[in-house]
């Protein structure tokens, strides 16, 4: 009975002195709030890669998750064959002509997958720093970007993102962009197969 009370009395202090947090995990059930908006909001507040000028400066996002394509995750042969011909919308993100079929090992793509079937929201839930949230019912905006959630590498060293900008009606852009940490921080390393409407 005694080892019990130690045992609630550690545990509650550990909480509130912050050593134990609790994760949640509203996204996915693989990866954490915390680990997701902290990518989310560095991309956010530091990533200034854009091939568009006027983007850096686009404030809006759109509260909608982004839906990752089954197409991406299809084969247990990823990288062996080059599919391009089969994806012309270009969401297979494993192809050979992408580059990442080379990056990444299996284990690693498995872990994508895992992370992939994990998702379980549909909207964000919380902000993103220096963005402006715009509600999901509204479905004809302009200059509005729409984020995935991102996937992380087994060892997150690495994360993919997909994005999507959208510029008017039927005008948008989409692409999947890579990222690696590297000295403490998040480092833009390339975007792979763009469309465009």
């Amino acid at each position: 009975m005694l080892f019990r009370g130690l045992l609630v009395f550690f545990t509650i202090f550990f909480v509130q002195s912050g050593i134990v947090q609790a994760q949640t995990h509203t996204y996915s059930t693989v990866i954490s709030d915390e680990e997701i908006y902290a990518f989310l909001n560095w991309m956010t507040n530091n990533d200034k890669k854009s091939e568009i000028k006027f983007l850096k400066n686009n404030k809006k996002v759109s509260v909608k998750i982004l839906p990752w394509d089954t197409a991406n995750f299809i084969s247990k042969y990823i990288g062996e064959y080059d599919i391009s011909h089969l994806e012309p919308d270009n969401k297979y993100l494993f192809k050979k002509s992408s580059g990442l079929d080379t990056l990444f090992a299996q284990a690693d793509k498995d872990y994508f997958y895992e992370q992939f079937v994990s998702i379980k929201d549909s909207v964000w839930q919380k902000g993103m720093s220096g963005k402006k949230m715009l509600p999901a019912d509204k479905k004809d905006y302009a200059d509005v970007n729409y984020y995935s959630v991102p996937l992380f590498s087994r060892n997150k060293e690495y994360v993919i993102i997909y994005k999507v900008y959208t510029c008017g009606y039927g005008c948008a852009y989409g692409k999947y962009y890579l990222y690696k940490y590297d000295a403490d921080r998040w480092r833009f390393l390339m975007s792979v197969n763009p469309w465009n409407s």
